[in-house]
């Protein structure tokens, strides 16, 4: 099951979240974080899955799985970063086709 987990980790996923999607916001209806215990390794593992949901193009998730829920968190949230700027430019193609065609 998904855990939970400290108000430092909370305020950091917070954070990174903000400044790193804030040039998408525009696009995006909501975000999850869910952090749960990895099956298949130690109890030390952790998992970390982030959603983002956005208004016309349909949800963008990343995941991760370690021990450092810091740099799982960044690691989904870059992740997502990376998605959110392919879609972007893909649409701003599909846009400068259509005018030009």
């Amino acid at each position: 099951g998904w855990i939970g987990y400290s108000p430092a980790v909370r305020y950091h996923a917070t954070q990174r979240i903000r400044s790193r999607l804030a040039p998408f916001a525009s696009q995006i209806r909501s975000v999850a974080i869910r952090i749960s215990q990895h099956e298949l390794h130690t109890g030390a593992q952790r998992r970390c899955e982030t959603e983002v949901l956005s208004g016309d193009a349909g949800p963008i998730s990343a995941s991760s799985v370690g021990v450092d829920l810091f740099r799982l968190v960044d690691g989904t949230v870059e992740t997502i970063v990376t998605m959110l700027r392919a879609r972007t430019a893909a649409t701003r193609q599909d846009e400068l086709s259509q005018r030009i065609g």
